[in-house]
């Protein structure tokens, strides 16, 4: 995380390419409670692979949903993503705690595409490696300090209170082990399929050790429907979430599922990947968040294509929650969009 303090009630803020999300949590005994939740569509292009490009648009909005949820003047926590973010797994040689806070700077710069002094930089030990390779293992995150500030800056403009700025991919550890538990023995894996892009996290005992993103995602899918059955973009969208009830026209169901499997393999390609380059643990199973993640058959060619058990799973299942104020089906139906924002907040809670 690249700044903060410890509040007792936080906003988690997920500012993605088509949405901003919103989760606001409070401590309570046990665990956390739901304060206030939102999303709202942002101005096509606004963001760009993370990018903000349209600062006040996305400031507007965000406002109206910090205005809706009464969360006005809360901390707040949010993550970046996109090309201007990294987060790698190194192996460096074995040092000090203080050599390696003197040497990570030049460790790192030969992994970032970037010029070092324009990141804000972090890393996280992992269990030195002594008698394989003579090394350490390290995830360094970095982040380019124009990102964090224009991000920072859509915080404040919205009338909440910056507190972090954290990698959005790191924070679903957090939601996951909040919800589902810590898994000791076994590497987990977390797919959040969102609108542009699809970001694969590895996580071991109790980090993020491999992160990779892969261009099939949500609009990929109304792309192919559109292509295929000669409609617009609009039409195509409206198709593909007419599911919600368990059921697609046949020739929708038979273009996703298609497609599903290009995922499936990109996602079999990146464990290929983090089992050759980063393997410490047998990978366990497959959890699916993200609104695309709801599109029916998804997980089961995911299943199928790796072999490996896929469930999609829900950010808001340990959140105490006040059912006269959020409906258990409203809830239910948003709480897959909600993974990094959920995440956020807890990293700005306990952290």
């Amino acid at each position: 995380m690249f700044f903060g303090n410890t509040p007792k009630k936080v906003v988690g803020v997920d500012i993605g390419n088509s949405s901003v999300k919103l989760v606001a949590l409070s401590r309570v005994r046990g665990g956390y409670h739901l304060d206030a939740i939102g999303i709202a569509p942002i101005p096509k292009d606004a963001v760009v692979d993370g990018e903000i490009f349209n600062l006040g648009a996305v400031s507007s909005v965000l406002r109206e949903v910090v205005s809706a949820s009464k969360v006005n003047g809360y901390a707040a926590y949010t993550g970046v993503f996109g090309s201007g973010v990294v987060v790698k797994r190194i192996k460096v040689p074995i040092m000090s705690k203080e050599e390696l806070e003197h040497h990570i700077r030049w460790e790192a710069e030969q992994y970032i595409p970037f010029n070092i002094d324009e990141v804000n930089l972090d890393y996280d030990v992992i269990n030195p490696n002594y008698h394989k390779t003579g090394k350490t293992d390290l995830v360094i995150a970095a982040a380019k300090k124009d990102l964090v500030s224009s991000y920072s800056a859509v915080i404040y403009d919205s009338g909440l209170i910056a507190e972090g700025v954290d990698i959005g991919t790191l924070a679903l550890y957090d939601m996951y082990r909040e919800n589902y538990g810590a898994n000791v023995g076994e590497a987990s894996i977390i797919l959040d399929i969102g609108s542009s892009k699809s970001v694969l996290s590895v996580i071991e005992k109790d980090r993020s050790v491999f992160v990779r993103e892969i261009e099939i995602a949500g609009n990929y899918f109304t792309q192919k429907i559109q292509e295929q059955l000669g409609i617009t973009f609009e039409e195509g969208e409206t198709l593909k979430l007419s599911g919600d009830d368990g059921t697609l026209p046949p020739e929708v169901e038979k273009i996703l599922l298609a497609e599903a499997k290009n995922l499936g393999i990109e996602v079999r390609k990146s464990l290929d990947l983090y089992l050759a380059t980063a393997s410490e643990l047998p990978i366990g199973e497959i959890s699916v968040v993200g609104g695309s993640g709801k599109l029916i058959g998804i997980t089961k060619v995911i299943e199928s294509m790796t072999g490996l058990p896929t469930e999609a799973i829900n950010p808001l299942k340990n959140i105490a929650f006040n059912e006269r104020i959020f409906p258990v089906s409203y809830l239910a139906h948003i709480a897959p969009f909600f993974g990094v924002a959920v995440g956020l907040a807890i990293r700005g809670l306990r952290y």
